[in-house]
């Protein structure tokens, strides 16, 4: 009997020993995978805004040089007003997703050096910037399509009507943008508990 106790208290002792360190081995796994799908997000979202920058010129190239053409074959439905709203929401179409852009970078780096600074994960803050993310690139999507449609309009016996689709790419981008913003400012909400969660614990 006394010798099985020894045993018994043995296997008890190797388990304690060995438990959590396949615990903590489990967590940093974890880890390791989701810092390996944040690089490969981060990756794809600098090709997407790399693409989305070349893009850019050219469909400033675009605005200027339908200007004309706008004037001749859409004459009988107001041209100079079709094509002052055209260019003018894309430019600013351009200009939001280019300052969300920014901001979902500098909110991306206040996580990441608050991760650093305290050890724990912002998993909700993470959540909603990734969504953001989202949003920008549909919304980028869809602005990116907008000269194709406009060209199809232009060649169409019935430009007015032709139009819709024109108009229904920009409401795209602009769902998608307020979409984006929302987000953005969940993630900074995020943030800001956690700090005042961590300030409160600091004090006590």
């Amino acid at each position: 009997m006394k010798k099985l106790s020894l045993i018994s208290l043995l296997v008890l002792t190797l388990a304690l020993v060995f438990i959590p360190a396949r615990a903590t081995f489990a967590e940093d796994a974890n880890t390791d995978t989701e810092k390996t799908r944040r690089e490969m997000m981060r990756e794809g979202v600098t090709e997407r805004r790399e693409m989305w920058k070349e893009n850019q010129e050219e469909r400033k190239a675009f605005w200027t040089e339908k200007r004309e053409e706008f004037r001749g074959k859409l004459e009988k439905i107001r041209a100079e007003r079709i094509d002052g709203w055209v260019r003018t929401m894309g430019a600013r179409f351009d200009n939001a997703i280019e300052f969300l852009n920014n901001i979902a970078d500098r909110i991306e780096a206040r996580i990441e050096t608050i991760e650093d600074e305290t050890g724990e994960t912002l998993t909700d803050a993470w959540t909603h910037l990734d969504a953001a993310r989202e949003h920008i690139a549909e919304a980028s999507e869809a602005v990116e399509k907008i000269p194709a449609a406009v060209e199809a309009a232009l060649d169409s016996e019935t430009p007015k009507e032709a139009f819709a689709p024109v108009r229904t790419l920009f409401g795209e981008a602009k769902t998608h943008i307020q979409e984006a913003h929302a987000e953005l400012r969940a993630a900074v909400a995020s943030i800001k508990e956690i700090r005042k969660n961590d300030t409160g614990q600091n004090e006590n």
